[in-house]
């Protein structure tokens, strides 16, 4: 685990901390990241003039890559671990070669059956990082290698399938009842070999490893159930529908709140109003978060919202055009009250900023639609974030009252046609100098979401 330990140097070397004047720090930062940030988005602009600047922008900042997690990701978000992994020779188990050419008999599958279940239940109870990447990359190369052979057969696949899901939940449950959380990294690469067979066998082990309590297992449970997704039929999909607002709903992770959504972004027409509405399940659980100030906003809640803004501008259904608008304001209003009021380390910065530099050209191109007339702040929100330091709070502040409204004036929201409540009653936090960003957006120099 050598290479996990940082040498810090100086002071912090010794556990003490170098104090710096925020403010003389802040603004020097400010002039370089506001010089960086302006560039940046008019490069991303003048980089395809037939796009308007929201949708540069919008794709831009959607950082995460659109295929599955790999076995180094998920061992990059187990934090303090190698992201390296070298598979090695498994350990002497069934016949491969032969097994998979059969049609999985009784004798066959009781020896597999064995072998996968001893592996598995290792996985999931061994707590050396270091035997658990080699025994898992090996375990999964070596699974995966013959569920995908060219000769092997659909009834070795589906036995295979079953055999490693079965074992999986008994095993995970078992060690969960035995007082013990099973071993993180070990579960994630089970349900990578789960999520890779994409049987629906696997159904259930996503759906267990959900609400387990650490985020790669989550992210990699996600990912099987997308894939699983448009082969469920309506009595099955509606019943993870519920699971999987329930994690999002409390999930802290961006890249696995990513994954979580990503579920629920049905593109198949006959079931857009579905989807739609179980995407602002989601968005409503956090927007509680918010609220009760237990929770920050992620990039991923800002994708959400272009996702919600997308589908809602194809509907001809009123209330579905105007709750999606309701929601996007509320998730813009939280975001920049929390990025003012709250004391938040710097990659949390990157992903409030994230959130409101997706949610409000969302927003802007909703209310467009539904209000041809309407005027929009000036400056916006994104354009307030990207000023100095000096007058920031004041501008965000002001471009979202503009959205939203307040006691003493109307907002976009709050007017006819939409008719919000004024505020739409997003609590507003007490600000001192001090959880006021100090310096520019952390986005300018951003090349990916970052780990809360």
């Amino acid at each position: 685990m050598a290479g996990v330990v940082r040498n810090l140097g100086g002071p912090a070397q010794h556990g003490l901390r170098q104090r710096r004047s925020p403010l003389a720090s802040g603004e020097r930062a400010a002039d370089r990241r506001r010089c960086r940030l302006v560039q940046y988005r008019k490069t991303n602009a003048a980089s395809d003039p037939n796009r308007t600047g929201t949708d540069t922008e919008t794709r831009s900042l959607l950082r995460l890559a659109p295929g599955p997690v790999s076995l180094a990701v998920c061992l990059g978000i187990l934090a303090g671990l190698p992201s390296a992994v070298v598979a090695q020779d498994a350990a002497a188990g069934p016949n491969w070669e032969v097994i998979r050419r059969s049609a999985l008999a009784a004798i066959d599958r009781r020896t597999t059956q064995v072998w996968v279940e001893n592996q598995v239940q290792s996985l999931l109870n061994n707590d050396n990082p270091e035997q658990l990447q080699t025994a898992g990359a090996a375990f999964y190369t070596e699974l995966l290698r013959h569920y995908t052979a060219r000769d092997s057969t659909a009834d070795f696949k589906n036995g295979l399938a079953e055999i490693v899901a079965g074992a999986f939940s008994q095993a995970y449950q078992s060690t969960a009842e035995g007082g013990k959380a099973p071993q993180p990294l070990g579960t994630a690469m089970v349900l990578l070999v789960l999520r890779d067979f994409g049987h629906r066998a696997s159904l259930p082990c996503f759906q267990a490893a959900l609400a387990d309590s650490t985020p790669a297992p989550r992210l990699v449970a996600a990912e099987g159930l997308a894939g699983l997704r448009d082969g469920l039929n309506e009595q099955e999909w509606t019943a993870i529908v519920p699971e999987v607002q329930r994690a999002a709903g409390r999930e802290i992770n961006p890249v696995t709140l990513n994954r979580l959504y990503r579920v629920l972004y049905i593109e198949v027409p006959a079931r857009a109003e579905g989807a739609i509405a179980a995407v602002q399940g989601s968005l409503d659980a956090r927007l509680t978060g918010f609220e009760q100030q237990d929770l920050l906003p992620l990039s991923a809640d800002g994708e959400a919202a272009a996702w919600l803004a997308a589908k809602a501008a194809l509907s001809t259904n009123t209330q579905t055009r105007t709750g999606v608008a309701l929601r996007l304001g509320r998730l813009l209003a939280n975001a920049v009250d929390i990025y003012l009021s709250v004391r938040i380390k710097e990659a949390q910065q990157e992903q409030i900023e994230r959130a409101i530099l997706l949610t409000e050209p969302a927003l802007e191109s909703l209310v467009r639609i539904v209000n041809r007339t309407a005027t929009f702040p000036n400056p916006t929100v994104r354009d307030a974030l990207s000023t100095g330091v000096e007058g920031r709070a004041e501008k965000m502040d002001a471009a979202v009252t503009q959205w939203v409204g307040s006691e003493e004036v109307a907002g976009v929201l709050s007017q006819p046609p939409f008719g919000f409540p004024r505020g739409l009653q997003v609590p507003h936090r007490m600000r001192t100098a001090a959880t006021a960003p100090a310096t520019a957006p952390a986005t300018a120099t951003a090349s990916a979401p970052a780990n809360p």
